[in-house]
């Protein structure tokens, strides 16, 4: 009911599928399942009150100028941290969904419940926006070219739009083009949205052969596996396998351009004694930040391990081989931020060591799910594995909350060591 096309592969009109069931919901359904409570009410109520809280900040800053400029000399340390420590969770998390989805897209097994519940309801994070907003809800006949097209090209538009602004700026009022809020905004939404995107562009180039009758060439019917509706070798085959061919090449100039930039600027980047820097290197900061001085490179590895643990996975077809893969790009990580320790400060260097972890009991337990005893059960208990990958998450967040605390008591303690060194010093003169 409401599926047609090969294997009942596409949804009827005015019906979309649902990443967290996997079945075939209205549009106009929003309390069917999770996610179209997410889209219609969760979704919007976060997004505005990030909004307020956005405009309160400024507020703020403006009426509280002095008072909101002391606070954060005081927390200076102590928020950034956590700031660096929320960006690292998250980053983790895209990556635990896009596992899940590689191994889908290649036929493997899903992680255990409830831990597959927990995925699935996180799916958003991912930032793959047309799959949230629904395509087939707004497109009448959409496929997947038109997933591919939307995706690739949004991103290109709103950087665009940012260089645009940016350049009309500097014409009217002057400054360094490189150094505006636009460009660093847009640097910081590329940088969460290349793994997705690059999922949904290597994905175009897989096709799935189903045995039956031979088609006129005397080769047996194939598909796209990102589509079915769509039989490769046609012309919207090759249409689609051409634009994402073109944005293959468009997409890898990213993390090249992000090399380029702070290679260019190493040497002002290892002089550094803050964790951003000097003025000058603002639109480059987020991507150093989270490292010591002379280990800047590290942020160019991660984004290649991020884009290896999706995009390079989905040209793997075999599942075996992209569990084996995935594995020993996350043990590889794990034993060498263990080994260097390349982040700013210590608690960093440990919370990328237990996130480098939970991506790889995430992989076992991909691996896990797959085996199956011959009664058809699983062999190792799905209860333990979901608990063992929801234990370690929540470990990881308690790790985070205890370290940012331990890290106000100690500025605090600093702050009364000064405070007593002052006084005995005016005391005595």
């Amino acid at each position: 009911e409401n599926y047609h096309g090969p294997l009942c592969s596409r949804c009827d009109e005015l019906y979309y599928r649902s990443s967290i069931s996997g079945n075939c919901t209205a549009c106009e359904s929003s309390a069917q399942d999770g996610e179209g409570f997410l889209m219609k009410y969760i979704g919007p109520i976060f997004i505005g009150f990030l909004f307020v809280m956005a405009i309160c900040a400024v507020a703020a800053q403006r009426v509280y100028k002095k008072e909101v400029a002391a606070f954060y000399k005081r927390h200076e340390d102590r928020l950034q941290a956590m700031n660096n420590h929320t960006t690292m969770l998250f980053i983790t998390a895209q990556i635990i969904v896009a596992l899940a989805a590689v191994q889908k897209f290649a036929g493997g097994a899903a992680y255990p419940s409830p831990f597959s519940d927990m995925v699935a309801f996180m799916d958003f994070i991912s930032l793959n926006m047309f799959e949230l907003l629904h395509v087939d809800c707004m497109v009448r006949d959409a496929d997947f070219g038109h997933t591919l097209v939307g995706l690739t090209l949004f991103p290109l538009a709103i950087g665009a739009l940012a260089f645009s602004c940016r350049a009309a700026w500097v014409t009217v009022f002057g400054g360094d083009f490189m150094r505006g809020p636009s460009i660093k905004y847009y640097f910081m939404f590329v940088y969460f949205l290349l793994p997705a995107t690059s999922t949904v562009i290597c994905s175009a180039h897989s096709c799935t052969t189903f045995d039956g009758d031979l088609d006129r060439d005397g080769k047996l019917d194939s598909f796209m596996t990102a589509d079915l509706s769509i039989q490769c070798g046609t012309t919207r085959h090759k249409q689609i396998s051409i634009f994402a061919t073109v944005m293959v090449i468009v997409y890898t100039s990213f993390p090249l351009l992000m090399l380029t930039a702070l290679w260019n600027n190493f040497e002002e980047i290892e002089n550094r004694t803050t964790r951003y820097g000097p003025k000058n290197l603002e639109v480059y900061a987020f991507f150093f930040r989270l490292y010591s001085p002379d280990m800047w490179w590290v942020s160019f590895i991660d984004v290649m391990r991020r884009l290896a643990l999706s995009a390079l996975l989905i040209l793997i077809e075999d599942k075996s081989v992209q569990l084996v893969v995935a594995l020993l790009i996350s043990l590889f990580y794990a034993v060498v931020v263990r080994e260097v320790g390349p982040h700013w400060d210590g608690s960093s260097d440990m919370l990328a060591f237990l996130c480098a972890w939970s991506t790889t009991f995430c992989v076992l337990a991909l691996f896990w799910s797959g085996i199956e005893t011959d009664n058809g059960e699983q062999a190792i208990s799905p209860i333990f594995v979901s608990a063992l990958l929801i234990g370690t998450n929540v470990l990881i967040i308690l790790f985070v909350v205890f370290s940012s605390r331990q890290k106000g008591k100690k500025r605090a303690k600093q702050a009364s060591a000064v405070q007593a060194i002052e006084g005995s010093n005016y005391a005595s003169g």
